[in-house]
């Protein structure tokens, strides 16, 4: 009981990357429950009153015609860190490197989709990208950029550990066979880092799964 697949997903169709492809993986597993990285507030927007989608909702809104699934949006408010924009234009303007990094992760996405985003070479383009991000800041040397750089990774901290939190407060008192935690690549090197220490000081243990995606091909 209690098996969960750790899923990176792109938030938007993007070549092989696309809601029709996470619809494939969501009926080769049938999960009996979800959990999401939206806010438990945005429910009714994608999947009451339709008024947004992404790449996510697409896909589970398609699968819900056929089929039933528990839905759990376990993200925090999703408020950006003050002038994060701000941030990001300007190493992407002083960094060529970065500039590379982002063109190159767009392009392998676009053409090898899921698999790539639940990949080894994925976890290392994230380590490498972070690295290029701190050694153009040290270059800049500009204090208001290291603050709102921090600012930026406390709060993708607080979210990644609110995510994990809910997962397994909800295991507590719930019952399920498979679920998959639908959260964007980006998070998936600090969630498989938290596992062990969450497995550790929770009173419930969770068998997760960071491959799952690799076995489901090998049974087409």
């Amino acid at each position: 009981m209690h098996n969960i697949i750790l899923m990176g997903s792109y938030h938007a169709d993007k070549g092989n990357c696309n809601h029709t492809e996470l619809l494939r993986i969501i009926e080769n597993i049938k999960p009996d429950v979800i959990f999401e990285e939206k806010p438990s507030l945005y429910y009714d927007f994608y999947y009451k009153d339709k008024t947004r989608s992404c790449l996510e909702s697409d896909a589970i809104n398609l699968y819900l015609e056929n089929n039933s699934l528990i839905q759990i949006l376990v993200d925090d408010e999703v408020i950006l860190p003050e002038n994060s924009k701000y941030l990001y234009e300007q190493i992407e303007k002083r960094s060529g490197n970065y500039r590379n990094l982002i063109d190159t992760n767009s392009y392998r996405v676009s053409k090898y989709g899921f698999k790539y985003l639940n990949s080894v070479d994925y976890l290392n383009y994230h380590q490498v990208l972070e690295n290029e991000i701190e050694e153009t800041l040290k270059f800049i040397n500009n204090d208001k950029l290291f603050l709102i750089r921090k600012a930026w990774l406390e709060w993708e901290e607080k979210r990644d550990n609110e995510m994990m939190k809910k997962i397994y407060n909800y295991s507590k008192s719930n019952n399920y066979n498979i679920g998959i935690f639908l959260v964007g690549a980006a998070h998936r090197a600090s969630i498989i880092k938290k596992i062990p220490v969450y497995n550790t000081k929770e009173s419930k243990t969770l068998n997760w799964n960071y491959s799952e995606y690799e076995d489901i091909n090998k049974r087409k």
